[in-house]
């Protein structure tokens, strides 16, 4: 994931790449890390409460640093959640290699819904993850 950015962009490392200072990794095979990091509930969670460049808000960057990433909760969850949070990043990633912006935003609606389900977010916490 990157150091510093406008928004997380969290990738499956799968050929043992190297980075620089301005990218960071996590070394775990966990899809539930990954759709976390990527969905919408985190990116709230960012902007309200990682150290920003400007207006996280207006287009100012967040600031991807240790000392917030490693205080990002991550929910419990099931086997099966994870299994399908794991295919639903498989169906994105063919999606985007596909140039399907429809089917992608629908995907990654679903990851979103999950991923408020297993942070117990009612419908209007999950709202305001979404438009705020």
């Amino acid at each position: 994931y990157p150091d510093i950015a406008k928004n997380m962009r969290a990738c499956l490392d799968t050929e043992g790449c190297f980075g620089s200072n301005t990218l960071y990794f996590i070394p775990l095979d966990d899809p539930l890390i990954l759709t976390l990091l990527n969905s919408k509930v985190f990116d709230w969670y960012a902007r309200q409460t990682f150290q920003s460049l400007g207006d996280p808000w207006k287009g100012g960057r967040l600031r991807f640093f240790t000392q917030y990433m490693e205080n990002v909760p991550i929910p419990p969850a099931t086997e099966q959640q994870k299994q399908e949070l794991s295919d639903l990043a498989q169906q994105c990633d063919a999606a985007t290699a596909a140039g399907d912006t429809a089917q992608l935003q629908a995907l990654e609606s679903r990851i979103d819904e999950i991923v408020c389900g297993l942070f117990r977010l009612d419908s209007h916490e999950f709202a305001a993850t979404l438009y705020n």
